[in-house]
C-alpha cells in the first residue's frame, strides 16, 4: 500500500470515528421532557411510559419525563413543543392528526415547518368495526347494507376530521354517499365509542386499532371488517385492506417524536440514536408484546421523508374534499 492509499485511508478512519464521536459524544446533563399532546390513559401515553421504563440508559442516566398536556385535538401540546427551546430536554410524542390534518384545514399556529423528525415508533392502521350482530360480515356486504340504509345509519368516531375520519370519509364516498358526514356522531374516547356501538347507538365506527378491538373480536362482540393499513394487520390477519376489496385508499396512524426547529444535529443525532436503543432493549419489546403493538422504529431520515409525501398526498386528499384551509401559506 503506497503513502496516498495509508494518507487516505486514515482521513476515512478520521472522519469514521469523528462522526461517530459526534453522537456520542453529546451527554443529556438533565432529565428530558416528552410531552404528549392528549389526555392520560390513551396509546401514545402508554408508549410513552414504556419508553420512559427504559429511557435513563440511554440518556446518559438522565430520566425521560412523560408530561400530558391535552387540548385543542393535540394543538396545546404541539404548541408548547414549538415555542420550546430547541435544546433536546423538550419532546414532542405526536400522530399525523395533530401534524399532517389538522394544519391542512385549520390555522393551528403551527407546521411541519416548525419541528424536526426524531424518531418514528410504530404505525396503526384504522379499522372498520361493527357489532357481531350485524348483517355484514365482509366490507364488500357492508358496501350493499350502506347502500341500502345511508338514510338511517350513524357512524361515529372519536374525531370530526382526523387520522380515523379521513380515510372513512373517502371510503364513504367512493361508494357514492351523497354526505360522508350523515348521522355522525363524536365521542369523548375510544370507550365511549365502543359503549355507543355495543350499546346500539351507532351501527358502525372508523377508529384507530387497538388491542381492545382485538380482545372485544375475540370475544365475539364485535366484528372487524377492513384495515387501512398498507398490508394486513398481524394481531387480526385474516382481515383485509380496503386496497384489497378493491378501494385505492391506505392510512395508518403513527406514533412519531419531534423536536423544535433548530435543535442542533448533533443533538438530534443523540437522540434518535438513544431511542432506537430504547425500542431494541428487551424490557420494552415485552411491553410492547404484552400490550400486543408492534415496533416499527424508523430514524430521522427516514421519518421525515414518509412525512413529507404524506403532507403531499393529505393536501391532495382534503382538497377533493373542500376541505383544505383557503388561507394555507406553507
Amino acid at each position: 500500500m503506497n503513502k496516498k492509499s495509508i494518507s487516505l485511508l486514515l482521513t476515512l478512519l478520521l472522519v469514521i470515528v469523528l462522526a461517530t464521536s459526534n453522537v456520542l459524544a453529546y451527554e443529556f446533563k438533565q432529565p428530558v421532557k416528552l410531552v404528549i399532546p392528549f389526555g392520560a390513559g390513551g396509546s401514545h401515553d402508554i408508549h410513552g411510559r414504556f419508553l420512559s421504563s427504559v429511557a435513563n440508559k440511554y440518556l446518559n442516566g438522565q430520566p425521560l419525563l412523560i408530561e400530558l398536556r391535552p387540548g385543542g385535538s393535540g394543538a396545546v401540546g404541539a404548541t408548547y413543543v414549538k415555542n420550546s427551546k430547541p435544546d433536546g430536554h423538550t419532546l414532542l410524542f405526536t400522530q399525523n392528526g395533530v401534524h399532517t390534518i389538522l394544519p391542512l384545514i385549520e390555522d393551528v399556529g403551527y407546521s411541519y415547518k416548525d419541528f424536526e423528525t426524531v424518531a418514528w415508533i410504530n404505525s396503526g392502521p384504522v379499522i372498520l368495526v361493527v357489532r357481531a350482530d350485524h348483517p355484514a360480515d365482509t366490507y364488500q356486504e357492508f358496501v350493499e347494507w350502506i347502500h341500502e340504509n345511508e338514510e338511517k345509519a350513524v357512524w361515529g368516531s372519536t374525531e370530526i376530521l382526523g387520522i380515523s375520519t379521513a380515510p372513512a370519509i373517502r371510503a364513504h364516498m367512493a361508494l357514492g354517499s351523497k354526505d360522508p358526514f350523515y348521522r355522525f356522531l363524536t365521542y369523548d374516547g375510544v370507550g365511549d365509542c365502543i359503549r355507543a356501538l355495543l350499546s346500539g347507538e351507532i351501527d358502525f365506527l372508523w377508529q384507530i386499532m387497538s388491542p381492545t378491538f382485538v380482545s372485544l373480536r375475540s370475544n365475539k362482540e364485535v366484528k372487524i371488517l377492513v384495515v387501512t393499513d398498507g398490508e394486513r394487520d398481524p394481531r387480526i390477519p385474516d382481515v383485509p385492506t380496503l386496497t384489497e376489496c378493491g378501494y385505492d385508499i391506505t392510512t395508518s396512524m403513527w406514533r412519531g417524536i419531534l423536536a423544535p426547529k433548530g435543535t442542533p444535529t448533533e443533538v438530534l443525532d443523540a437522540l434518535e440514536n438513544a431511542f432506537l436503543n430504547m425500542t431494541k432493549d428487551s424490557s420494552f419489546i415485552q411491553l410492547m408484546n404484552t400490550a400486543q403493538e408492534p415496533i416499527r422504529f424508523r430514524g430521522r431520515k427516514a421519518f421525515y421523508d414518509m412525512w413529507m409525501q404524506e403532507q403531499k398526498d393529505y393536501r391532495a386528499i382534503l382538497t377533493e374534499l373542500d376541505l383544505i384551509r383557503k388561507d394555507l401559506d406553507f
